[in-house]
């Protein structure tokens, strides 16, 4: 195995954003268990029941079908009750129930949580790739692993970041999320020019203590 690995950055991709999405979501995951460690054990054991006792797929299919019927006709129900509970001499029940019956089916076709949370992390990543645009390859950036720090060297000045700063290393099938001293760094596996990202892996774990989450799948 090396003793450093170097990374010389090439411009960032707008293919990219799926896989930073996805990285940016597990890097929040890992600090969100490490502060939250007995919320998530609940949520893991809801999770595997949840698994466990899933409906085949045609089952589920189906319900979705009731279930999206069942809430355009109580959408209905809910504008008519509204309409004739308006209309003179108004009734307050009525207008409740309109209110109650649309709230409900509307609730039916909202975003999902997950689905908002998805669209927040794409977002997130769109900005970091415009950002990591920006970056002036003409200064011959450089980023090295070394048994001391990582290293980020322009022709103009260096920086150093010890690993004992380092939060959390997120892997996917073409990049590295790294996180350390409320920064983000994203590196380009095509990008590492010493070692494999392998060996680079194995080294990063060797040196720093911080959470590592691999997400390997396409």
């Amino acid at each position: 195995m090396p003793s450093e690995f170097v990374f010389v950055p090439t411009p960032y991709g707008a293919e990219l954003q799926d896989e930073l999405a996805k990285a940016l979501r597990a890097r929040t995951e890992i600090i969100s268990r490490k502060k939250n460690p007995k919320l998530w054990r609940m949520t893991d054991g809801v999770n595997r029941f949840t698994e466990e006792h899933k409906a085949e797929d045609p089952v589920l299919k189906r319900r979705k079908i009731v279930q999206t019927v069942l809430s355009v006709i109580l959408a209905v129900m809910g504008v008519f009750l509204l309409v004739t509970g308006l209309t003179e001499p108004r009734d307050t029940t009525l207008l409740a129930a309109g209110v109650i019956a649309l709230v409900i089916a509307a609730a039916r076709f909202l975003p999902r949580p997950d689905a908002s949370m998805t669209r927040q992390f794409q977002k997130s990543a769109s900005l970091l790739l415009k950002s990591l645009g920006g970056l002036d390859l003409s200064s011959k950036p450089k980023i090295r692993f070394t048994d001391e720090a990582m290293q980020i060297k322009t022709n103009q000045k260096s920086a150093d970041f010890p690993y004992e700063k380092m939060e959390t290393l997120v892997e996917t099938p073409r990049l590295y999320l790294l996180t350390h001293s409320g920064s983000a760094t994203v590196l380009q596996k095509k990008d590492l020019i010493l070692g494999t990202p392998e060996e680079f892996l194995d080294f990063f774990r060797a040196h720093a203590s911080c959470p590592c989450a691999e997400l390997t799948e396409e």
